[in-house]
């Protein structure tokens, strides 16, 4: 948990663009990892890591990482995107999970694979 905390928090200091997609990533774990039951005894492990400056710093930097990334995109690249993850909700909602991953590794696009 230290370990990702600290990636977030050095991650401004990069400033390289191209690692964005991966700082999605690392938090995406990040909050998957603060999202347990916590104890009393946990509060100082909230103070060391200053969790409401890095929860207010990811949501900052999220909102950053998909500007830039529909910033370059027109309002039919947009649509488009939304009726693509309309669809793939639809089928992952299924239950179907193994179908699913089969679908993922017959994917030509490696962004698209990558999305899924």
């Amino acid at each position: 948990l230290l370990m990702l905390v600290e990636a977030v928090q050095s991650f401004s200091s990069l400033n390289e663009e191209a690692l964005l997609p991966a700082l999605s990533c690392v938090q995406t774990c990040l909050l998957h990892l603060l999202d347990i039951n916590w104890e009393v005894q946990d509060l100082p492990l909230f103070l060391n890591i200053k969790l409401p400056e890095l929860l207010l710093s990811m949501s900052q930097e999220n909102i950053s990482i998909h500007d830039v990334a529909i910033s370059q995109w027109t309002e039919e690249d947009e649509i488009a995107d939304y009726k693509k993850n309309q669809e793939w909700m639809d089928e992952c909602m299924d239950g179907m999970f193994e179908k699913w991953y089969d679908k993922i590794d017959e994917d030509e696009c490696v962004d698209d694979r990558r999305k899924m």
